[in-house]
């Protein structure tokens, strides 16, 4: 990073810091290494993150030089991360004794690295004897089994753990092609260490040998750093490694995305509609590709949206009619193609979905057009494309915007799910009042007590929920299980169906019994529920509760953020009063009531 280009960046950082990430990224990508991270780092911590992330580190070995690209890589996907480490090779204690580091770092996240080298280096070096090796992977998985269920039981932070790599060659010779004993036995390891992980609540797997796979292992090791610092890897892994892990802990924090906007001209297809007509237009093999990397992610429950500048009628018959196509119209929920501005027909795509710009991501050959949305629409994660078609497929499958550690089945269901939304909305536009809509709808909320198979989908809720959310505390897997076991809280949930098909489970209220007051900690909507008073039914759930359980009292609070406004009316308008307490508000159980809508159908279990 020369002289020039500081300047620049730090003129952007004050102006556009969209432009900013932007250009930052640039340099990055063009020379990514311990150098660059260096000179970037302070620019990448002043870039504004929608997410921070305290993330402490276990480790066996040197990870030092690891931290700086980390913190680059991550900084330029919108995380903030403030790495600490343990102790060199007192992982083992640390891991058993938890208290003293877990009270002073108060991390968000911990992440355990461990060498197989320092562990087990019989499955590292040499031949070995079957039954060695065997003894060397149970004894390895029992230490383990032993450190992390000792760290579980002591917290509910999340847990990632690197699993183990393969090391290059073949130090058995040939045969170790007909007996592949150490490369079965490494896998037999990641399986037992995989299978571990997915037992304990909120804890992941970071696969080591995948991305050591990917970069190539004969420049993934270096036995002379190893000897004379403890640092196992060459200076090009710790840039994969930086960038696997970022890629990590986006799929894990954020910020996602959940729709994918498209441009069709030279993006979707080559060519131009307009001049070159349905037939001059073809989807050649690299768009091909990319296509069948869109409806990939579809397949996850990405959404899909066209923002094309187009003649509607010609450009709807081209997405079912071009040769080679992977995608056709019914595979877009949502369609602007006209002469609008791209940013303009953004903001309409987001209001017809019933999502925020922020949850949009946006697809287009033109860097003109890609400019001019990051100008107009910064919320948009503006995907830039290379100049080299080819690239764009592995560009689209990288994107960690659309990564999820895990998918809830509402998560699968989100694209019938909003068919069903855009039926509501055209019953709605033919309605003679919102009275009539409501009752048409014939909506049922079921009401119940958080169950073990729902706890993943409530976190996921807590942490991405922002328009009805009225604290808008988020909560890890574990956090939210540990809740369902303790008598002081309860956790309910609202499944929401109506004439046109099932809403899942959009609603959740967690709630702190006292046997005279009950707090409600967290109140919370699906933003897809938004504006048919489900909120009523899910506040009469939680009295119906309270007042069984002979609480006189109940008790919210309303923190506001950015984007929580829509909540902000709730308490008073459901009768609540405010107390002396800032953002409070109480509803006295002795004397008011709340009954749910009549137009909802709401049971209790």
């Amino acid at each position: 990073m020369n002289a020039g280009d500081r300047a620049r960046t730090a003129a952007l950082l004050e102006t556009d810091p969209v432009a900013a990430r932007l250009a930052l990224s640039r340099l990055w990508q063009t020379d990514p290494g311990a150098a660059t991270a260096a000179a970037l780092l302070p620019a990448v911590s002043e870039l504004p993150q929608p997410v921070t992330c305290r993330l402490h580190l276990l480790r066996s070995c040197t990870v030092e030089p690891l931290l700086p690209l980390w913190q680059v890589a991550a900084g330029l996907r919108g995380i903030a991360l403030q790495p600490t480490v343990g102790g060199y090779g007192s992982y083992a204690v640390e891991l058993l004794q938890p208290g003293e580091w877990l009270a002073e770092r108060q991390p968000d996240l911990v992440w355990l690295a461990l060498d197989l080298a320092d562990l087990a280096p019989e499955l590292t070096a040499g031949p070995a004897a079957a039954a060695l090796l065997t003894v060397a992977v149970e004894r390895l998985l029992g230490d383990l089994t032993a450190w992390l269920q000792s760290l579980r039981a002591a917290t509910t932070v999340p847990l990632v753990v690197q699993n183990f790599a393969l090391p290059a060659g073949t130090p058995g010779g040939l045969q170790e092609w007909q007996q592949p004993l150490r490369s079965d036995c490494l896998a037999e390891l990641n399986r037992g260490l995989r299978q571990l992980c997915g037992g304990l609540d909120d804890c992941w797997i970071a696969d080591l040998e995948a991305v050591a796979a990917d970069h190539g292992r004969r420049g993934w090791s270096d036995p002379q750093r190893r000897a004379a610092v403890g640092l196992p890897w060459t200076g090009s892994a710790l840039v994969a490694l930086a960038e696997a892990w970022a890629r990590l802990l986006q799929a894990r924090l954020g910020p996602h995305s959940k729709v994918l906007v498209c441009d069709l001209d030279g993006t979707l297809w080559q060519g131009v509609l307009g001049e070159d007509g349905i037939a001059g237009v073809t989807v050649n093999p690299p768009r091909v590709a990319l296509q069948q990397a869109i409806a990939d992610l579809a397949r996850r429950g990405v959404l899909l949206a066209v923002a094309s500048k187009n003649d509607p009628a010609e450009a709807l018959a081209a997405l079912d009619q071009v040769a080679g196509r992977r995608l056709a119209r019914a595979d877009f929920a949502a369609q602007r193609i006209g002469w609008d501005d791209k940013a303009s027909s953004l903001r309409a795509i987001a209001a017809e979905l019933g999502v925020g710009l922020d949850s949009l991501a946006f697809l287009d050959d033109h860097p003109a057009e890609r400019a001019w949305v990051r100008q107009a629409a910064p919320e948009v994660h503006v995907i830039e494309l290379a100049d080299d078609p080819w690239q764009w497929a592995a560009q689209l499958r990288d994107d960690a915007r659309f990564e999820r550690l895990r998918l809830t089945a509402e998560d699968l269901a989100r694209p019938a799910m909003l068919r069903q939304q855009q039926h509501r909305a055209a019953l709605r536009d033919t309605a003679d009042s919102l009275e009539t809509y409501y009752r048409s709808l014939r909506m049922h909320a079921r009401i119940a007590p958080l169950t073990l198979t729902e706890v993943t989908r409530v976190a996921q809720l807590t942490r991405k929920t922002n328009q009805f959310n009225l604290t808008t505390r988020r909560r890890s897997d574990a956090a939210v299980a540990a809740l369902l076991d303790d008598p002081a809280w309860l956790v309910l949930t609202l499944r929401l169906t109506d004439r046109f098909g099932d809403s899942g489970l959009v609603g959740v209220a967690i709630l702190e019994r006292d046997p005279r007051c009950w707090r409600i900690d967290t109140l919370l909507l699906s933003c897809r529920v938004i504006g048919r008073t489900v909120e009523t039914a899910l506040l009469a759930g939680v009295i119906h509760h309270a007042r069984r359980a002979g609480a006189g009292a109940l008790v919210g609070v309303f923190i506001p953020s950015a984007k929580n406004e829509p909540a902000a009316s709730c308490y008073p308008a459901h009768g609540f009063s405010p107390t002396a307490a800032p953002g409070e508000w109480s509803l006295d159980l002795t004397t008011q009531d709340l009954p749910a809508p009549p137009w909802i159908e709401v049971t209790f279990a």
